[in-house]
Parts: C-alpha cells; structure tokens; sequence
C-alpha cells in the first residue's frame, strides 16, 4: 500500500484505542471504578505500551527485519505489555 511501518501501526493502533477499552473493560476484566478513572488508566497504560511498541518496531527494523515480521513482534509485545497493565494497574 505503500505506507511506512510505522504510519501503519500508529494509525492501527490509534483505531483500536476506544474499541479496546470498551471490549476490555466490559467483556474481559469487567468495570472495576467509574467509567472516566478506567479511561484514564487506560489511556496511560495504552500510552506506554504503545510507545514500547514503537520502540520494537523500530528495534526490529534496524535489525534487518522486514515490515511484516517487525510488526508481528511489535503487535506481540504490545498484546502482552497490554494485558499485563490492564490486570495490574487499569482494572485494579
């Protein structure tokens, strides 16, 4: 399509931002504060686990990687950064 790695993967991930909260927070871990707190929370584990992401990607570029195996293993280490911060720190 001709977009760079890291156009594509910012504007997938800016998408998935509030379907993510809203599939997480109802269907996965269930509401544990209000509404607005969640979000917040959310928003900031997103944030750095977004930017981890993009620090992957790049990594995996710079290593030779091409785009498609560099994004698995972004996508792979947000998924897992992700799930750990909801559990812990968002729907605590």
């Amino acid at each position: 399509m001709g977009v760079s790695p890291l156009l594509a993967n910012t504007g997938g991930y800016a998408v998935g931002l509030l379907f993510g909260f809203a599939v997480n927070r109802h269907y996965v871990f269930g509401p544990s504060h209000s509404p607005a707190r969640d979000l917040r929370r959310y928003a900031s584990a997103f944030g750095a686990c977004f930017f981890g992401n993009l620090g992957v990607l790049k990594l995996s570029l710079a290593a030779g990687l091409t785009p498609i195996p560099a994004q698995f293993l972004a996508a792979a280490s947000y998924t897992v950064a992700m799930y750990v911060a909801c559990r812990v720190f968002v729907f605590r």
